[in-house]
């Protein structure tokens, strides 16, 4: 299913990373009746593997199905710029730290002519607004650490939300 979602949308499908049955076997798996679109919550809060096919008949899944992945756990995910980033915004996502594009770890098929070299964001569930989005690029260690100290910070704002 997802890997036909991916195939759906040309080169932009490389943006979905798929997992091995194995990486993911803890996560909670979602996916739609119709198997047009899924994702998956890992056990420490990553939303991975969002995705929705082309062409499908219900427009802005991506929205939808964030917000079921926050409802079931989901506080943070990795996305890659530009579009996927501003998305994210939008359902209260925050950028906690960005890494540029390495091109020893694109992902397989990846056509830096059509798709670029975008940053990859991390980011966390954060619709308090206690994250300030950072611009500059970082190590890939560094923003794992970041991020995980940005999903502890959001959630403690998140916690003095009154109803």
């Amino acid at each position: 299913m997802i890997t036909r979602a991916a195939q759906s949308h040309g080169d932009r499908g490389r943006q979905v990373y798929i997992y091995d049955v194995e990486e993911i076997a803890d996560a909670k798996l979602f996916i739609t009746p119709d198997g047009l679109g899924g994702f998956a919550v890992k056990k420490d809060g990553d939303i991975v593997s969002l995705f929705a096919t082309a062409g499908g008949p219900f427009k802005n899944v991506s929205f939808t199905a964030l917000a079921l992945a926050v409802q079931a756990g989901g506080v943070k995910l990795d996305a890659f710029d530009p579009v996927l980033p501003k998305l994210y915004r939008r359902i209260g996502f925050s950028t906690a730290a960005r890494v540029a594009f390495d091109p020893n770890e694109k992902p397989d098929g990846w056509n830096t002519e059509t798709m670029g070299e975008p940053d990859v964001h991390f980011m966390v569930f954060d619709p308090a607004g206690a994250i300030q989005d950072k611009n500059e690029t970082v190590a890939y260690g560094k923003a794992l650490t970041a991020q995980n100290l940005a999903k502890t910070k959001a959630k403690k704002a998140r916690s003095n939300i009154k109803d």
